[in-house]
């Protein structure tokens, strides 16, 4: 039985990394039938340079992107059994990645799968802490049973790189296009929920990492704030023992190896994810004009369709 596989990837401004990810899709063991290319009005060539590098491209404009919207939409003009979902910034570290990903899908042990994330070797050192401490080099299955221990974590999954059955995203009715972020959380709920399988495979691992600005790092959890206090109902919610544990274990590994500076970084980043997420959870009593400087995602606040009519103060 042929399988066809279909890559999604939204794009701006990508000129500097489309064609290396391009490329090492072309070259892996197990080929893409088809890459898109949702592109978001960039202005430095990305759609030609997609198109040229033989990616069927999408036009959207910016004002329009979802994390989930966006994502649905190329999903709807896919071909494949399978789609394949990366960020622009990902990089597959060989040419096995994409056989790796898709083996818990083919072999029927899951429905979705999500890939391994290492920094890359110019990374700074909280960023590859922050890679090794979420991504472990152990796979694992996760079922609706996962919650009971696992709590909210059993939710966590990354549409940097990620795959899953077409079929059954579009029976659990794929993507949340509403959400400011975390779209593949609230996927994996629902595919959990429904009974189904969800696997992190280790083995399939791609490149990706960001050294965020103290600013950038309060935004981004200004938006997950965000996304917590508009979800409250998910199980598991109230667990949050993992993020205490990560950032003790953060800083006892600046300390023992010595890098003081990335010690006392580390510890201005834990107070800007702190205040933002804080700030994100009471987003409700916050006006929308604030919102957008708080925010890393402006155009959610522009463009989402769910917003009360208390956002528009």
């Amino acid at each position: 039985m042929s399988i066809n596989i279909s890559v999604i990837i939204p794009s701006l401004n990508a000129t500097r990394v489309l064609k290396p990810l391009i490329t090492s899709l072309r070259n892996q063991i197990t080929v893409p039938q088809e890459i898109i290319v949702v592109d978001s009005e960039s202005t430095d060539g990305t759609a030609q340079l997609a198109h040229d590098l033989g990616c069927t491209v999408l036009p959207i404009h910016r004002c329009n992107f979802n994390h989930g919207g966006t994502r649905n939409l190329a999903s709807l003009h896919a071909q494949g059994d399978i789609l394949v979902f990366m960020t622009q910034d990902a990089l597959p570290v060989d040419s096995f990645f994409l056989q790796h990903l898709l083996d818990p899908i083919l072999s029927g042990k899951a429905v979705a799968s999500y890939a391994r994330q290492v920094a890359y070797p110019n990374a700074s050192a909280g960023e590859k802490f922050a890679r090794d401490f979420n991504y472990p080099p152990v796979s694992q299955l996760r079922t609706r049973a996962s919650n009971e221990s696992m709590g909210l974590g059993a939710y966590f999954f990354s549409n940097v790189s990620s795959a899953i059955r077409k079929d059954v995203f579009m029976d659990v009715g794929m993507f949340a296009d509403d959400v400011i972020m975390n779209e593949d959380m609230l996927m994996c709920a629902k595919l959990l929920e429904a009974e189904h399988a969800v696997v992190y495979t280790a083995d399939a691992r791609v490149y990706h990492s960001h050294d965020y600005s103290l600013l950038q790092t309060f935004q981004r959890y200004f938006d997950i704030g965000v996304f917590f206090s508009r979800h409250f109902d998910l199980p598991g919610l109230a667990t949050n023992g993992r993020g205490a544990a990560y950032t003790r274990e953060l800083l006892a590994h600046m300390l023992k190896q010595g890098e003081m500076y990335a010690f006392f970084h580390a510890i201005g980043q834990t107070c800007a994810k702190f205040a933002g997420f804080t700030l994100g959870k009471l987003e409700k009593f916050i006006p929308l004009r604030i919102k957008k400087h708080l925010s890393m995602h402006v155009g959610f606040w522009q463009t989402n369709p769910s917003r009360k009519m208390a956002d528009l103060r």
